[in-house]
């Protein structure tokens, strides 16, 4: 698996699939970051449960407070209202709460 870091700041920015010669280009255009600041990362190996695991290891309590949120839909809500969420929105919120605490 190829991604690529900012070396500035040593975190994972973007990932492009499929990767390609254009990557680090579009990474910098979209990310608005010097392409001198960014590399390419390979990592053999690595399965999507990897990549997920090393992204929220990397991401600030605020920027996992900015995801979960993401997460709560107009859908997800009206399924909490029903009854029919299993529990998702309550698991939501306690980590939600969990990422403030950290702040």
């Amino acid at each position: 698996m190829q991604y690529i870091k900012q070396k500035s700041t040593n975190k994972i920015v973007y990932r492009e699939i499929p990767h390609s010669n254009k990557t680090l280009t579009n990474a910098s255009e979209e990310l608005g970051v010097s392409e001198s600041d960014l590399e390419v990362v390979t990592q053999a190996g690595w399965t999507e449960d990897d990549w997920n695991t090393q992204l929220q290891a990397e991401m600030s309590p605020q920027e996992k407070i900015d995801e979960l949120e993401r997460q709560v839909t107009q859908r997800r809500m009206r399924d909490a209202v029903a009854g029919t969420d299993g529990g998702w929105l309550a698991n939501i919120e306690a980590q939600i709460a969990e990422e403030r605490s950290k702040l």
